[in-house]
């Protein structure tokens, strides 16, 4: 009787088994690591740039990555990467996915001024040359200067002109204008002693 019994419980336990089948396996695919597309950022007041976060491997389960800066008055971070200088400083903006995180270094500086030295420049009669040194964050151009004075050379933005001898008894000036890519214009102007005159 015990024999039977034994073997029932045998049998029971197979097909329990059997019915039951494997234990399923996890379809979860963990984050192993992020990525970002800079670890450095240097920006301008005002300035933004948008960081773009890669998360491996691409058919991780959970691929939502979250943005974070780790000082708002810095610099801000927006859900999408975009990142906006706020003031003067330094700080952190991190992206985290599936518990995984990088880091990138955002360094905001106050935007450069547009200026010349000097802003007027005074020759003799018999002419020679000055330079006009410019200030500026971005891209600038001479917009205008007069006929008789001469662009010989720019290195570093400093600009060298030369200006001949005045063939006029009267004294000449004129302006030199130099503006940058927003369209604030810088004037250096140029004066020049009489000459013989002829």
């Amino acid at each position: 009787m015990r024999r039977f019994y034994f073997l029932f419980a045998l049998l029971t336990g197979l097909v329990l088994v059997f019915a039951c089948g494997k234990p399923e396996q996890s379809s979860t695919i963990p984050v192993e690591s992020v990525s970002l597309n800079k670890t450095e950022l240097n920006l301008i007041e005002g300035g933004s740039e948008t960081l773009t976060a890669t998360v491996a491997p691409g058919d991780a389960t959970d691929r939502t990555v979250t943005w974070s800066s780790a000082d708002a008055t810095v610099a801000t971070v927006e859900q999408n990467g975009y990142v906006t200088a706020v003031k003067e400083g330094k700080t952190t903006v991190t992206a985290m996915a599936g518990g995984k995180s990088v880091s990138c270094t955002v360094t905001v500086t106050k935007p450069i001024k547009f200026s010349i030295t000097p802003n007027s420049a005074e020759l003799e009669a018999e002419g020679g040359k000055f330079t006009v040194t410019v200030t500026c964050g971005t891209t600038y151009h001479i917009d205008s200067k007069p006929d008789w004075v001469t662009e010989e050379s720019v290195t570093n933005m400093v600009h060298t002109f030369s200006v001949p001898a005045n063939p006029a008894s009267e004294e000449r000036s004129g302006v030199i204008v130099f503006c940058d890519d927003k369209g604030t214009c810088m004037p250096c102007t140029v004066k020049q002693k009489a000459g013989t005159g002829s």
